[in-house]
C-alpha cells in the first residue's frame, strides 16, 4: 500500500513539473498556448497544378509529335528538312540518340518514340539556320504533342542588337518560356541562371520584342539569353513576386546553337 502512495505521489509530481515546464517554455518563446493552425494560402488558379500528382505511366514506350515553325513571322509556316533526335541528358553531344534521326516533312512535323520516363532533350539540325536544342518540356508518360517555334541564327542577332546584348557567333543563346497550368504563357515571371560560365543578362519581352530593363514576363511568357558559355546550367522561374517557384530546369548550352528550356507548373516538369 505504502508502494502505491509513493507511484501515486510521484506521478503527481512528474505531472506538475510536465505542465510547468511546457507552461514554461511558452512563456520563454513567446508561443501562445492556444495557437491555432495557420491556413496555407491557396495558388491563384492558372497556378494551381503545382500540387496535383504525379502521373504514372501505363507503357514502356510513347509516341510524342512535335511540329516545328518559324517563329520569326506572322503566319508561323512549318520548317520541312529539319533532322531531329531524342538524345539523353548527359550525352551532350548526342553520340548515343534513342533512335535514328527523324526528318520532318512538308507539315513540319517529326514524329518520334521514345522510352517511357524520357526527360533529356530533341536535336534539331539538319539545317544549319535553325539548329536547336529542345530540353524536353515534360517527362514522358503518354502520348503527346508539342509545338516549337524556332527563329533563325540571323533573327537571334537581330533580337539581341535590339535588346542591346551581345551575339557571339561562338557562344550559346537560350528562350526561357513559362506556362500556366492551362498551357497558356505565364505572365509575371522571373528567370534566374545557375551557371558556371560566364554571368548572362536575361532580357525580357515587351510587346514580343526583346526589351532592355525589363524584369518579368509579359504576355508571351518569354525570356531570352545571349552569349552564354556552352556547358550545362540550371535554370529557375519563379513568380517575380516570390510567392511560388514553378521549377528549376537543367539545360545544355552548345556553342552557336539555341536552346529551348520550358517551364510548365505541373510535376511532369519538375524533374531538373
Amino acid at each position: 500500500m505504502m508502494q502505491q502512495s509513493k507511484v501515486g505521489v510521484l506521478q503527481l509530481v512528474l505531472g506538475v513539473l510536465v505542465a510547468t515546464s511546457l507552461v514554461g517554455c511558452s512563456a520563454v518563446l513567446g508561443i501562445d498556448s492556444e495557437r491555432t493552425v495557420l491556413k496555407e494560402t491557396p495558388l491563384p488558379e492558372q497556378w494551381a497544378c503545382l500540387k496535383d500528382p504525379v502521373p504514372t505511366a501505363s507503357r514502356t514506350t510513347f509516341t510524342q509529335t512535335l511540329h516545328f515553325t518559324d517563329g520569326a513571322t506572322s503566319t508561323f509556316p512549318s520548317i520541312a528538312g529539319l533532322s531531329v533526335r531524342a538524345c539523353q541528358r548527359i550525352d551532350f553531344d548526342c553520340t548515343t540518340p534513342l533512335a535514328p534521326a527523324v526528318l520532318t516533312g512538308a507539315d513540319g512535323r517529326a514524329v518520334l518514340t521514345v522510352p517511357s520516363g524520357f526527360s533529356g532533350y530533341y536535336e534539331v539540325a539538319g539545317r544549319d539556320d535553325y539548329q536547336s536544342v529542345i530540353m524536353v518540356e515534360r517527362v514522358a508518360t503518354s502520348d503527346a504533342s508539342y509545338e516549337y517555334s524556332l527563329v533563325t541564327k540571323a533573327i537571334a542577332a537581330a533580337y539581341a542588337a535590339a535588346a542591346g546584348a551581345m551575339y557571339l557567333p561562338g557562344m550559346g543563346n537560350m528562350t526561357l518560356i513559362a506556362r500556366d497550368c492551362k498551357g497558356a504563357p505565364g505572365v509575371g515571371i522571373a528567370f534566374a541562371l545557375n551557371s558556371s560560365g560566364t554571368p548572362a543578362s536575361i532580357v525580357y519581352l515587351a510587346n514580343s520584342l526583346p526589351t532592355a530593363g525589363t524584369t518579368e514576363t509579359d504576355q508571351t511568357g518569354v525570356g531570352v539569353v545571349f552569349a552564354l558559355t556552352p556547358g550545362a546550367l540550371n535554370a529557375t522561374a519563379a513568380a517575380s513576386d516570390g510567392s511560388f517557384t514553378l521549377a528549376t530546369r537543367a539545360g545544355l548550352v552548345r556553342s552557336g546553337w539555341l536552346t529551348q528550356l520550358s517551364f510548365y507548373p505541373d510535376q511532369l516538369s519538375l524533374t531538373p
